[in-house]
C-alpha cells in the first residue's frame, strides 16, 4: 500500500510453500529429466505482516482495498500485468 510499501514493493510479496513438479517423460525422444523441479509461487502479504504506515499517513479506504483485492492471494497476475504495461517505458541498452 501507498506509504507502507510505496518504494520497497517487495516487502509485500512473500513465497509460498515450494511445490514439487515431478519429471514427466518427454514425447520427443521418450528421455526426462532425472531430478524434479521446485516451483514457488509469490503471495501478497497480509496487512498485519506488511511495514507499519508513518503516524499521519495510514489510509483505511486503501487498507480495505488491499484487504479485499490482494492480501493473500497469488501475485502472479497482477505482477505480470504490471510488466506488460511497463515494458513499453524502459530502455533498451
Amino acid at each position: 500500500m501507498r506509504h507502507r510499501v510505496h518504494h520497497q514493493w517487495a516487502e509485500a510479496l512473500e513465497p509460498g510453500k515450494p511445490v514439487r513438479i515431478e519429471p514427466l517423460p518427454s514425447k520427443e525422444n521418450g528421455q526426462s529429466r532425472k531430478e524434479p523441479m521446485f516451483l514457488t509461487i509469490w503471495f501478497w502479504r497480509p496487512v498485519e505482516r506488511l511495514p507499519k504506515p508513518e503516524k499521519g499517513r495510514e489510509q483505511p479506504t486503501l487498507r480495505k482495498a488491499y484487504e479485499t483485492e490482494l492480501a493473500g492471494k497469488v501475485a502472479e497476475m497482477p505482477l505480470e500485468r504490471f510488466l506488460r504495461d511497463l515494458a513499453p517505458y524502459m530502455h533498451k541498452r
